[in-house]
């Protein structure tokens, strides 16, 4: 199994990193999303896989769910983002791209993330990849990933290591309801903050089961 470590300076911008690929791509489910059940008539027509300030127009849009509570998690994730920047005075947005810190933070998320969401070069193939009868099981698949993502990035801030081969299955989430002592001796706010986005993630986890299943 391999372990990969993380130096104490480095975790934050990791951090912010990760947050930012995860709201990012989860944006763009959102999308897809609207365009399967809003704008059909764009099936093939667009970049589903790349968020820009049109498709953000088109989200705003809807008022019907599954796009609205993936663009609360989403929200959520950002205000973590926006809230660990402004406590330690990080202008993220505007600073320069780290590539060796980049690079971990895309390995770390695609070592967690199960995406079985058609990709846009799929799309624009097949407009049978938009199959209703497939989205429902790849949201549940990818809330899981995000739920293994958070815990996992509590485990760098609070350990500085974390094991991305543990043999997770589509459905599995380590359990980790409660914050210990310990865990509040390195970054203790980006632990609360981080913490917290793991119960959002749970309640988000919970709308979805309410949503397709009652």
């Amino acid at each position: 199994m391999a372990i990969l470590k993380y130096k104490k300076e480095d975790q934050i911008l990791f951090v912010l990193n990760v947050l930012d690929l995860t709201s990012y791509y989860y944006s763009g489910i959102g999308f897809k999303f609207a365009v399967r059940d809003h704008f059909p008539d764009l099936q093939g027509k667009v970049d589903t896989d790349h968020i820009d300030n049109e498709s953000i127009i088109l989200l705003n849009t809807i008022e019907e769910e599954p796009v609205m509570m993936i663009g609360l998690a989403v929200s959520q994730i950002t205000s973590v983002l926006l809230s660990i920047q402004t406590v330690y005075n990080i202008d993220y947005l505007n600073l320069e791209l780290d590539e060796r810190i980049w690079k971990l933070a895309e390995d770390f998320y695609w070592e967690l993330m199960i995406d079985n969401f058609p990709q846009n070069d799929e799309t624009k193939r097949d407009d049978d990849d938009f199959d209703k009868d497939n989205f429902p099981l790849n949201l549940e698949i990818y809330i899981h990933s995000l739920l293994r993502i958070c815990f996992c990035l509590l485990d760098v801030v609070t350990d500085g290591l974390v094991d991305t081969d543990q043999a997770y299955d589509a459905f599995d989430v380590p359990e980790r309801w409660k914050l210990e002592p310990d865990d509040l001796e390195g970054y203790p706010f980006i632990v609360t903050i981080l913490f917290d986005l793991l119960m959002d993630l749970r309640y988000h986890l919970n709308d979805y089961y309410e949503l397709y299943y009652g």
